[in-house]
């Protein structure tokens, strides 16, 4: 380990200044505890053999970026594989157009930064309507459970 990283590995612990004075004694506290952590290579492949097809996540009508590459992120930490999505339509604007306007605003280069690439790793699903999306998971054995914030929602 070089002296770069010592610090930057330091500046990780709370109070690790205060506590390690020199890079030398900082390496010998680390190498007292380096049996717990775990090789990245271990973590990605345990993330990678365990994510599931059991639960899938559906936005309907999202349309700010931010949010999107959000629960993109959340997905892929949680080990959620299948995203599913319903394009916001605007006033006047078919079922066609906001699919279109939805697939230009994934492939932005401004929402590849927000979700930081972990887009990548989703299965990524595009409905033109809620309908649709309902029925083909209907059709793949899945219950569907729906939460809304509005005040005229209804239990169903």
């Amino acid at each position: 380990m070089n002296l770069q990283g010592s610090r930057i590995l330091g500046f990780l612990q709370p109070g690790a200044g205060a506590r390690h004075r020199s890079p030398a004694r900082f390496r010998r506290w680390l190498s007292t505890r380096a049996e717990n952590f775990q090789p990245a290579e271990e973590v990605l492949d345990h993330a990678v053999r365990h994510r599931t097809r059991h639960m899938v996540v559906v936005l309907d009508q999202v349309s700010n970026l931010r949010n999107l590459g959000s629960v993109c992120r959340s997905c892929d930490a949680n080990g959620v594989q299948d995203l599913h999505i319903i394009p916001k339509r605007s006033a006047g604007q078919s079922e066609e157009e906001a699919y279109d306007r939805s697939n230009k605003k994934w492939a932005s280069q401004d929402f590849k930064k927000i979700s930081r690439g972990v887009d990548a790793y989703l299965s990524v699903h595009r409905h033109l309507n809620a309908e649709d999306c309902a029925q083909q998971l209907r059709g793949l054995g899945y219950k569907i459970y729906a939460s809304s914030l509005h005040r005229e929602a209804v239990d169903l």
